[in-house]
């Protein structure tokens, strides 16, 4: 394995088939790199074990995320590994956090050490799998998002660090974000982003969900209050489009769904985004205080909250020629 690592240091990776135009090693800062394609060469005890197809989709992976960090029992597999897999996890997070992502399908999860000036591998596993939905073009993977990744990584790491005390809902946020990149189906996807989304603002019905949305966004927020009408249909197993107005014909409301999709994407990845740029945040919406923090004027909520998203600039690059031929 051809790896920038140090003899005797450990290493976690994740190897994506991404579009990058990365072409050299980037060193990303704390322990973090990202790496280009054609740097994995498993030994040949791993292609008997795993078969050559699953042996060669881990070593064409275009796009290499790496923590390492120095050991003192390289030859071991130990909690020091487990460490770099979680860092390694954190900056993965970091860029489906940075960017939508540019890549659909499982990551291979690698853990091991320069042994002796001989790089090995001592575990092997899978990320979760990514969905990417139609509607946008695919878009490289850049050295500035790479970097985001990395910053973002730092404030994940942070924030479990943090006591479990008072932060349960920032908590369950950050971990309904993740599980709506994973959903296929459109319906549910945008019932989990708006219940990340709901998990900041604390609505009690569609409507005070559009009308907290603006301390959030600019422009229009009644595309919020149809995101909320599509997750109330889809908690209660309702066609998504039952309480939409106006009704559409069949091929409209289903271009009419991918864009609420890609929508609620935005809206809850711009919202996870800001919460962990601003640590001073998390006190703000601790369990005991979010709902003060929601009685509050709107004028005082959107200091606090500081710079809002451009949902239509957000939106710009959907174009319905990108949906497959039956949508």
């Amino acid at each position: 394995m051809k790896l920038p690592l140090e003899r005797g240091a450990k290493y976690g990776l994740i190897g994506l088939n991404a579009t990058t135009n990365v072409k050299a090693p980037l060193d990303l800062g704390n322990g973090f790199l990202a790496v280009p394609g054609n740097a994995l060469d498993l030994p040949d005890y791993w292609r008997k074990w795993l078969g050559t197809l699953r042996t060669d989709e881990i070593q064409e992976a275009s796009l290499l995320l790496v923590a390492v960090g120095a050991s003192e029992r390289p030859k071991v597999l130990d909690r020091e590994n487990e460490t770099l897999t979680s860092r390694v996890d954190a900056l993965f997070s970091g860029l489906l956090i940075a960017a939508r992502p540019s890549f659909e399908g499982t990551g291979s999860r690698i853990s091991g050490a320069n042994v002796d000036g001989t790089i090995d591998v001592r575990s092997l596993g899978e990320t979760v799998r990514v969905v990417r939905p139609d509607g946008f073009g695919w878009a490289h993977i850049h050295e500035g998002e790479l970097r985001r990744a990395a910053e973002l990584a730092l404030r994940i790491e942070a924030f479990h660090t943090q006591p479990p005390t008072n932060r349960f809902l920032l908590s369950r946020t950050l971990a309904t974000f993740f599980k709506a990149l994973t959903e296929r189906v459109l319906d549910e996807r945008i019932h989990q982003f708006v219940r990340a989304v709901d998990g900041i603002i604390r609505s009690s019905g569609n409507r005070e969900f559009r009308d907290r949305c603006r301390t959030l966004m600019t422009g229009d927020t009644d595309v919020c209050r149809e995101l909320y009408l599509i997750r109330n249909a889809t908690e209660h197993f309702r066609h998504w489009s039952a309480d939409l107005e106006p009704q559409l014909p069949p091929r409209e409301d289903l271009h009419r769904l991918f864009r609420r999709a890609h929508e609620s994407e935005a809206l809850a990845r711009y919202a996870v985004t800001r919460v962990l740029d601003r640590p001073d945040l998390w006190g703000t919406l601790a369990d005991d205080q979010v709902t003060a923090f929601w009685n509050k004027p709107e004028d005082e909520r959107i200091a606090k909250w500081g710079e809002r998203l451009d949902l239509a600039a957000a939106m710009e690059g959907f174009n319905t020629c990108f949906l497959p031929p039956m949508a």
